[in-house]
């Protein structure tokens, strides 16, 4: 009673390691119902569009559960563009019986957009789409109706339902057309444009609502500090302000992954740091006892 339905949940599972801007051909068991393209990252795959936790071309994460995760476009310039991931279940669900889901999204570096509308839909037979890159004409089981604009922190999703009975098949996107969908601008600095898309990790449909709570095996650790980093956006001067006394090595990296600064701190609760560099996003990176802690700053 208390399985994740879903294989290959937290996408560590692979057929090779993921290159190149087209690698869902990499990624076991999950595949692509249409013929937009969805992405796959992994900790083996490249650093420009593949890598964990950078890939140049999306941005930078960590996965939230082990090595890997995929990605879709929610919202796009184009008119009803989706991408969606679709998985087998280990069993078809059962007439009548209340289900739970929940999966773990952040949005892209590279997007202009948060977005509405991220959930689930399931199917007796693989929903397919094999001409086209819009909407499948599915209906969500569930769907985040708030729009989700956190691109550092990866942010938890879920809900219940009633199964018809007979669904084999999970559906992650976004079953809305545009007209439907609610956005928000997030930054302008960006290389995809006026669009939404999510990093998608750590995937759950379970009977027990404690399995998915419990399947995400990264857990808070209370040892690292707070951090506030003013002001953000920046001209340029930077000043970290951490909640207790700590010891470490400051890093600050350009979009690419470059380390441009990096320096050492003793026993302090406040670190200064200038980035001198052009406009656009940044990395600080702080290693504090073993910890590595990342944030993303926004020079104008």
């Amino acid at each position: 009673m208390g399985q994740n339905l879903a294989p290959n949940s937290s996408f560590e599972d692979t057929l090779n390691c993921p290159v190149g801007s087209g690698p869902m051909n990499a990624l076991a068991t999950w595949f692509n119902p249409t013929q937009a393209s969805p992405d796959y990252f992994h900790e083996c795959g490249d650093t420009i569009f593949t890598g964990v936790p950078k890939a140049t071309a999306f941005g930078y994460q960590h996965a939230k559960d082990g090595k890997a995760f995929a990605g879709i476009v929610t919202i796009a310039p184009s008119s009803n563009y989706r991408e969606y991931l679709e998985v087998q279940l280990t069993q078809a669900l059962i007439s009548g019986t209340s289900y739970y889901w929940s999966m773990w999204v952040s949005l892209y570096d590279s997007t202009n957009l948060g977005s509405n509308n991220i959930g689930v839909s399931f199917s007796p037979t693989p929903a397919t789409l094999p001409a086209g890159d819009t909407l499948l004409n599915l209906i969500p089981y569930g769907n985040v109706s708030t729009i989700i604009t956190d691109f550092e922190n990866w942010t938890e999703i879920g809900g219940s339902f009633i199964a018809s009975g007979g669904e084999a098949y999970l559906i992650i996107g976004n079953f809305f057309n545009d007209a439907q969908t609610s956005t928000t601008i997030v930054h302008s600095n960006t290389t995809n444009g006026f669009s939404a898309a999510f990093f998608v990790d750590a995937v759950c449909v379970s009977q027990d609502s404690s399995t998915c709570n419990q399947l995400v095996s990264v857990q808070e650790n209370t040892s690292i500090p707070l951090i506030t980093i003013q002001p953000n956006p920046t001209s340029g001067q930077i000043t970290v302000s951490l909640d207790k006394v700590s010891t470490g090595i400051l890093s600050a990296r350009n979009f690419l992954g470059q380390m441009i600064q990096q320096k050492e701190f003793n026993n302090t609760q406040e670190l200064n740091i200038n980035l001198d560099g052009p406009s656009g996003l940044y990395f600080l990176q702080l290693e504090i006892d073993g910890d590595i802690i990342t944030r993303r700053v926004v020079k104008e």
